[in-house]
Order: structure tokens, then sequence, then C-alpha cells
């Protein structure tokens, strides 16, 4: 099975938490955190949104703070 990339959410150490941030089901059934930005204790995280697979790599909106539109990035092959 080839790895997996999904959001999910991370809860912190109280009283403030991480939101939703990226992740990797690797072949191997391990989980690996991928993100961890966006602003501490904002609504939301990093909040990876349409997850979308094309030509070998991994495009997803996500945010880097608390009011910024949505940035376009991509994950290649190698994860990078």
């Amino acid at each position: 099975m080839p790895s997996t990339f999904f959001s999910a959410f991370t809860p912190a150490a109280a009283p403030v938490d991480e939101g939703f941030q990226l992740y990797q089901l690797g072949a191997d059934q391990s989980v690996t955190q991928w993100t961890a930005i966006g602003d501490v204790g904002a609504p939301g995280g990093f909040n990876p949104l349409d997850l979308t697979e094309f030509n070998g790599a991994v495009w997803f909106e996500g945010f880097t703070g608390l009011f910024t539109v949505g940035q376009l990035y991509k994950l290649g092959s190698t994860a990078a």
C-alpha cells in the first residue's frame, strides 16, 4: 500500500491546541505529522483542505495564520 496523506485534529497541552494538521499514513501503517504551523490557539490550525493527488504529487490548500487566505501547497513524491 502506498502512503496516504490526510488531515486530522491535533490536540496539544491545555489550554491551546494545534488544530488540524497534515499527516501521512505510511506503507508500514506508521503515522507521521507533516505540519505544525498556523497560529497557536487559532481555530483550525493549518487546516489542510482538498488534498488531491496529481502527477505523483499531493496538492492541497493550507492556512498559515488566523486572518490569511488559503495558499496552495505541493508535496512531491519524496514528501518534500
